[in-house]
């Protein structure tokens, strides 16, 4: 009669059962990973919207503004990217000083079409946290 045999013994079988638990271990830990930062993954959808716009001096039959969305799994913030520009420039002393300059510049050298303008009157954002949403008219400067 042939007695079987065990291939492993009591030692080698702790190593198996700790290998086991320490995939298990990295498998959980890539899984939690992978959903911490889908929870975190962003998407930015960009808009262009075109219009014809009616001045004192002129209509321009098609005037193309560009917008973006930007969403996250806590915020929004629809804008546009210009207009951010122009404010992100304006909103120290120093920036708003030096844009005036390179207007005026601009304007003594007759290319005032140089100068960057607003083509967006707002911003909306909206918080996941306590579910508000703020507007910011630029029009009327009031949130």
């Amino acid at each position: 009669m042939v007695k079987s045999q065990n291939i492993f013994c009591n030692g080698d079988l702790n190593i198996l059962k700790i290998m086991n638990r320490l995939i298990t271990s990295i498998i959980l830990c890539v899984v939690a990973t992978a959903a911490t930062a889908q929870s975190k993954a962003g998407i930015e959808v960009c808009y262009r919207y075109s219009h014809p716009v009616q001045t004192m001096r002129s209509a321009e039959p098609d005037v193309t503004n560009q917008y973006i969305l930007h969403t996250d799994g806590c915020q929004s913030k629809f804008y546009s990217p210009k207009t951010e520009y122009i404010d992100s420039i304006e909103s120290t002393p120093e920036g708003f000083e030096k844009f005036n300059t390179f207007k005026r510049i601009c304007y003594e050298k007759k290319q005032s079409d140089l100068i960057p303008r607003f083509d967006g009157s707002f911003y909306v954002a909206k918080s996941g946290d306590n579910d508000k949403m703020i507007t910011f008219d630029i029009a009327s400067a009031t949130p």
